[in-house]
């Protein structure tokens, strides 16, 4: 699995920053842990669960690789 690029956590708090209409260093900060909002922790909260339901999504309509067998619901590091 790709981790996640810090480049790809700035898009995350530039899109919440802009719904928001406050500053991605302002959301960065909030999600840092570094100062409170109450908004912007629950608009990072639901874009983090928009991307893992989409990443979720993309995971089971891979093909498998040869010889390999995926369940839909059990990632490969789950069943160990």
């Amino acid at each position: 699995m790709q981790t996640v690029r810090k480049s790809d956590r700035h898009v995350t708090f530039a899109k919440v920053a802009t719904q928001l209409g406050l500053e991605p260093s302002y959301v960065q900060r909030v999600a840092a842990g570094e100062v409170e909002s109450r908004e912007v922790d629950d608009a990072l909260r639901t874009e983090v669960d928009s991307l893992t339901r989409s990443f979720l999504e993309m995971r089971t309509q891979e093909t498998p690789r040869k010889g390999e067998r995926r369940s839909p619901l059990i990632s490969k590091h789950q069943k160990d």
